[in-house]
Parts: C-alpha cells; structure tokens; sequence
C-alpha cells in the first residue's frame, strides 16, 4: 500500500514547482489518478513505484495581499488494484502547504 498519505510541505513559494513523492508497495496495477485541481500534475511511475505530483501553486490571492500568504490543502484520488482480478479500490493521497 502507499507509505504516506498525508505530506506536509511547509512553507513554500508561489514563484517555484514542486515534485511530491507518494512511494508505493504491493499493488498490482494504478488504474487511475485524479488530481483535485489543475495546478497539480499526477504520474504513476510504476517501475518505481511511486505516485508523482508536479505542484504549481498559484500567487498569494489579493484579498490575501495584506497576509501575504494561504494555506493549501489539495488532494489526489488513486483508484488501483491490490490483488489481480481483485475490485479496484480508492485512496485519496493528500499534501499540504502555506504559500507566500
């Protein structure tokens, strides 16, 4: 199953890409990957075993401007299959940050 997930980033900034790392073991096939929005980008990279998000935040909103930073919390639902010829399952992997 997946070693994590929950990740918690930090503290990050808008102006930088992100990878986040979700390792894997002992499932038989990723059937499907959906991330919660578009600044996320989600790959299974099966030989390695791991789910891999590209993470984009966007700038500090501007009613937001006087913070100067948000909190962020996105997720990614991962249907797969423990066990051939077993009923696909859902996990729902999930990282978090505060972006300036």
């Amino acid at each position: 199953m997946f070693q994590k997930i929950l990740i918690d980033l930090g503290t990050i900034s808008h102006n930088e890409e992100y990878t986040i790392v979700f390792p894997y073991e002992n499932i038989h096939q990723i059937t499907q990957t959906v991330a919660s929005c578009g600044c996320s980008r989600v790959y299974n990279k099966a030989l390695e075993q791991q789910i891999v998000v590209i993470y984009k935040p966007n700038p500090v909103p501007q009613h937001l401007a006087n913070k100067g930073y948000y909190s962020v919390s996105k997720h990614i639902d991962v249907s797969y299959i423990k066990i051939a010829n077993e009923e696909t399952k859902t996990i729902r992997l999930t990282f978090s940050a505060v972006v300036k």
